[in-house]
């Protein structure tokens, strides 16, 4: 929890003079951890932009939302970001949801929050789990898993995204991508979902949201970090098997 207060500069400010400002802020929530078996992507922290009066001799309290951890089952959720504005408003934004994993249906459903994640799917019988719904105005929500039946196998959904829906995971060899993230004011692009991994022979994990959403586990892109981008909200990618973990989620942050 941090305070900014006097002669704090922050995005489009100017050097103090004593009166109030007019700054337009930022606000992201923690992403959400992707699960580390069969696992869909962590959905992206909830994203709010705007724009108050500081006054400059006021502190103004700030929590900044962590990342969720990547876990064994469904990873867990981001937390949230906040900010209090003159007249002691709150704006609060939603820590990303955890990813689904495929052990049973409640399991298997991608968690709400910020944005939701992706779920996943049990293989024989063929039973896909949804993604969690976002909040609205912060995110959106995660994609459903794909079940192979002939196989035992699934590919899992991409979490949510600030800007778009993580993508439901095909009847192909690929996990769901995650939702984009949107661009603020300076043009760099926050709050992407995380991929959802395929555990076909030949599969391949989803692509990350852009906004740093983290990249699903397949069996031909095992290698590398899962983790959605600290700084951007970005959701966690799914994991694809003990050697091929998941990702945590990326922590939040407050620009103004």
């Amino acid at each position: 929890r941090m305070s900014f207060g006097y002669n704090v500069l922050g995005f489009g400010s100017h050097p103090s003079r004593g009166g109030p400002l007019d700054l337009a802020y930022l606000i992201v929530a923690g992403g959400g951890g992707g699960g580390n078996f069969t696992s869909g992507g962590g959905g992206a922290g909830g994203m709010i932009a705007g724009t108050a009066i500081f006054a400059q001799a006021v502190g103004h309290a700030v929590t900044i939302g962590a990342g969720g951890a990547k876990n064994t089952n469904g990873g867990v959720n981001g937390s949230g970001s906040q900010i209090t504005i003159p007249g002691g408003t709150n704006v609060t934004t939603v820590g990303g949801g955890h990813a689904g994993y495929h052990v049973d249906a409640g399991i298997g459903n991608g968690a709400s929050g910020g944005s939701g994640g992706g779920g996943t799917a049990q293989g024989y019988p063929n039973r896909p789990n949804p993604g969690g719904s976002g909040t609205s105005g912060q995110g959106n929500s995660g994609g459903q898993g794909y079940g192979f039946s002939n196989e035992n196998k699934c590919n899992s959904g991409g979490g949510g995204g600030k800007g778009a829906s993580g993508s439901a995971a095909p009847n192909t060899t690929a996990g769901g991508a995650g939702g984009a993230g949107s661009a603020w004011l300076n043009g760099t692009t926050y709050a992407g979902g995380g991929g959802g991994q395929s555990n076909r022979s030949d599969g391949t994990g989803g692509a990350g949201g852009a906004g740093g959403g983290g990249g699903g586990a397949g069996n031909t892109n095992g290698s590398g970090s899962r983790n959605g981008s600290s700084g951007f909200g970005g959701g966690g990618g799914g994991g694809r098997n003990g050697s091929n973990v998941g990702g945590s989620g990326g922590s939040g942050v407050v620009i103004f």
